[in-house]
């Protein structure tokens, strides 16, 4: 038809342009695919790695105001002004069982895991790491904000769970230990140091 040979014609009369065209479109596409595909597998990862480990929310240390007065007109006035001078830092939670009963009474929340974390020092046969963290866990309202079910390489969940003085060591860090499932390890904190076992 008059139609096809005029699209025919006008195609294939400014070849060069053509090609231009149609690379730089194919270029456009790729590179989305591209950006896509990398959001996506750093979402999976984030998702996997950070929230879980932790949960989706934290709720943990606080920041505090501090003020000072100062009195105006005499001590018997009753006027005094007050200046904020700055924030003090709270370290933890101060009362976690009334935390988690307010928590408790919001619908939306699936689970709440209370977790005591703290620096410590690894003692294992063959090195130390100083710069250890703690992790106090009960693993059964732990499993339903994390997903350390799906992370255990190497032992088992149920070990841990038995044993009141195993442990679950990070992969990277049993690495850097050269530690293995049923090896045992010192942890020290505050002068005081604990025996516990490899489980996972």
């Amino acid at each position: 038809s008059p139609d096809v040979r005029i699209t025919l014609r006008f195609r294939t009369h400014k070849k060069h342009s053509m090609l231009m065209s149609l690379s730089c479109i194919v270029l456009g596409v790729g590179l989305f695919v591209v950006t896509q595909a990398a959001t996506t597998g750093f979402e999976q990862f984030f998702i996997k790695t950070i929230l879980g480990a932790d949960g989706a929310i934290l709720i943990q240390d606080k920041l505090q105001a501090t003020q000072r007065s100062a009195a105006v007109g005499g001590d018997g006035s009753g006027f005094a002004i007050y200046s904020t001078e700055g924030f003090k830092y709270v370290e933890g939670i101060d009362e976690p069982e009334s935390l988690r009963t307010v928590l408790e009474s919001f619908g939306s929340i699936s689970g709440i895991s209370v977790v005591l974390r703290g620096a410590v020092a690894v003692i294992g046969p063959v090195k130390t790491e100083n710069a250890g963290r703690a992790f106090g866990i009960n693993l059964a309202e732990h499993l339903k904000v994390s997903n350390l079910g799906s992370q255990i390489v190497d032992g088992s969940m149920q070990d841990f769970q038995n044993n009141p003085s195993g442990v679950m060591l990070g992969n990277e860090m049993a690495r850097r230990l050269q530690l293995k499932v049923g090896d045992t390890i010192q942890l020290e904190a505050r002068d005081q140091k604990r025996r516990y076992r490899v489980r996972a």
